[in-house]
């Protein structure tokens, strides 16, 4: 779900924690090795109700992911607004070629350039592997 933050991050902030669960502490980061992604440039976002047009836009839009118990989140700028993007494991499927990275969320299917290609690996295994737990706990 994408969500404008700026207009009431409070219960934003909320209803992404509601989606995907809280964030971990650092203890939990550590213990489960969970430290996000490195940095992608978003290229675009398909989406019917997106008022967000990246192709007439001249700055680069960066973003990385946070995973979470039960989704993925991941935040960005856009024109001085700040956007999140939540979804659970079960509505996510992704698609990797050698600089793109394709995410199709429940409503929303973006895309991004991969800037550190070994960073890149490192993420879709770790969020391979917290997608297969959390199906493995249900």
């Amino acid at each position: 779900m994408l969500l404008g933050i700026n207009n009431d991050p409070e219960a934003n902030h909320k209803l992404v924690d509601e989606i995907s669960g809280k964030a971990f502490s650092w203890y939990q980061r550590l213990v489960s090795k969970n430290f996000g992604s490195s940095k992608y440039i978003l290229k675009s976002i398909d989406s019917n109700m997106s008022e967000i047009n990246l192709q007439e836009y001249n700055d680069v839009v960066r973003t990385n992911f946070d995973l979470r118990k039960n989704g993925i989140v991941f935040f960005f700028r856009f024109k001085q607004q700040e956007f999140a993007e939540s979804c659970i494991y079960e509505k996510l499927t992704i698609q990797s070629s050698d600089k793109i990275f394709v995410i199709q969320t429940d409503k929303n299917l973006y895309k991004f350039e991969i800037i550190n290609t070994k960073n890149h690996l490192s993420f879709i295994k770790n969020l391979f592997n917290f997608k297969n737990n959390k199906k493995l706990k249900s």
